[in-house]
């Protein structure tokens, strides 16, 4: 396998079979207007077939349909699904057949449970200028791979609606403000481990968490271009690496897009919805300083609220008591509410790395 086979396929892929991604809408299950986004819905299906993009001159996505048409042949359990993703075919004209390489691929989403419980709650991201991870982080168990061919794994995010979003603080609810804001410049994010042979990928977990998001509109470190307060559903595609010389003939059956409708998301640049940031804080482990300190972080008979806490801590970290500021906390002792905590210890900033 050689480079440029790589750089042509990855071309030929980004410029003809994701030609459609910024399209607004396409997803079923979009908000209605006016209509509560996070209002009660059926549970979504666990995968949707992938769809080949549309041809060139072809009218665009129909409301709430795939911008691409279904797999002809493709044997995994999600195959010809009924219901939303049943209308695929009806957004190309003629649907393309998938590669033997990817048809037979599936693709099992990962703490799908911890997914589905922010879903209910309506997921929220946040985005920085400098870029933020994921959490939950998307992560995905790959099946069917051709050992010995290679891969490309990738993902992109596409809006849920063309809508933007306010929080109503007072009914706890997402509202519709009004309009979309113009599209954000479409990107896709490769896992850094591709290409790669199908036994690598399929041998352990995938995970991309290596993947930010951003709104600086100017941002060169190929992070993920979102807008505040607009909803986003994530896709995850699999790529064949075709070995031909005229593999760019082939973009459209040599990869395969998967659908998890439980991760799309609202990004906001600071948590609206606390009971989003109360999970968060309990289910991601880089916000452990958010929470209580663990018991073996304290004296035994000195848990937070025991007294005399200060002077306890002190000396069971410091034989030589600590001279005492003046407003009266010990020196190393920082205010967070109505506790002391250790400097050491202070409530850090979520995970930014």
């Amino acid at each position: 396998m050689h480079f440029s086979t790589v750089t042509r396929d990855m071309e030929a892929f980004t410029a003809s079979s994701l030609s459609s991604l910024g399209a607004a809408g396409g997803f079923p299950g979009a908000a209605s207007p006016g209509a509560d986004p996070y209002g009660p819905r059926e549970p979504p299906p666990p995968r949707y077939d992938p769809c080949a993009a549309a041809a060139p001159g072809a009218p665009g996505p129909q409301p709430h349909a795939y911008p691409f048409a279904p797999a002809a042949g493709a044997a995994n359990s999600a195959a010809e699904p009924e219901g939303p993703g049943a209308s695929c075919a009806a957004a190309a004209k003629a649907p393309v057949k998938k590669n033997a390489k990817v048809a037979s691929v599936s693709v099992q989403l990962e703490m799908k449970a911890l997914w589905d419980e922010f879903n209910q709650l309506g997921t929220e991201m946040i985005v920085t200028k400098a870029g933020r991870r994921m959490f939950p982080t998307f992560q995905v168990k790959l099946f069917g791979m051709d050992p010995m061919a290679d891969y490309m794994l990738l993902m992109d995010f596409v809006p849920v609606d063309d809508k933007r979003y306010r929080y109503a603080f007072h009914s706890s609810s997402w509202l519709v403000a009004g309009k979309a804001d113009p599209a954000t410049p479409g990107r896709v994010h490769y896992h850094p481990d591709s290409p790669a042979k199908g036994a690598q990928w399929m041998k352990q977990i995938v995970s991309f968490d290596k993947l930010k998001l951003t709104n600086n509109l100017l941002d060169d470190n190929g992070h993920i271009i979102l807008n505040s307060m607009h909803r986003y559903q994530p896709r995850f595609h699999v790529v064949y690496v075709d070995p031909r010389k005229d593999s760019e003939k082939y973009a459209e059956e040599n990869f395969k897009t998967f659908v998890f409708e439980e991760t799309r998301f609202t990004a906001v640049t600071a948590y609206q919805n606390h009971r989003i940031t109360q999970l968060k804080i309990a289910s991601n482990p880089f916000a452990k300083g958010f929470r209580d300190c663990d018991p073996e972080d304290w004296p035994r008979n000195h848990r937070p609220g025991a007294l005399p806490l200060i002077s306890a801590f002190a000396r069971s970290r410091n034989p030589v008591a600590s001279p005492t500021q003046p407003n009266g906390a010990e020196k190393g002792l920082v205010a967070e509410g109505s506790r002391l905590w250790p400097a050491s210890l202070r409530a850090p900033r979520e995970d930014t790395r």
